[in-house]
């Protein structure tokens, strides 16, 4: 694991180093207008790019190689049975949120059965108090 972070500190230092080789190139060009014309960014910064990327490919095989040997150290044992037990943690909390949206998929679907059952009802009552209306508008005319 500290491989990983060795390397990932190394490429930021790297990007960095370049940032601030472009940012002094920069102020050396206000001191000498001949300077610009002898300073070329694109070719020197393509050159750059080429060595960093065969030296990351390079790394990241060798931090790989690395990772894939087995480590014996304390630590190491250690802080491997950690992450297991929190795998471990992960899928049981998993699990249960799992059970509990299948539970809770179920309440969703009884509530909207119920909701369906109450406006079927609603229709029904509706439909009576229309008709008794008619049957009272008839007996008040007749």
């Amino acid at each position: 694991m500290s491989i990983v972070l060795v390397f990932s500190l190394g490429l930021k230092l790297k990007r960095e180093n370049r940032s601030l080789k472009r940012k002094s190139m920069m102020l050396i060009s206000y001191l000498s207008p001949e300077t610009i014309k002898d300073i070329n960014l694109d070719e020197e910064e393509q050159a750059v790019e080429n060595e960093e990327t065969r030296a990351d490919k390079k790394e990241e095989h060798d931090a790989l190689d690395s990772a894939a040997s087995v480590c014996l150290s304390s630590y190491c044992t250690s802080f491997i049975s950690e992450l297991q037990n929190n795998l471990k943690l992960t899928l049981e909390e998993k699990n249960q949120v799992i059970s509990d949206l299948e539970v809770m998929r179920q309440q969703l679907k009884n509530t909207c059965d119920e909701l369906m059952k109450e406006k079927h009802n609603n229709k029904i009552l509706i439909a009576e108090n229309l008709q008794q209306k008619k049957l009272l508008e008839k007996y008040t005319r007749g």
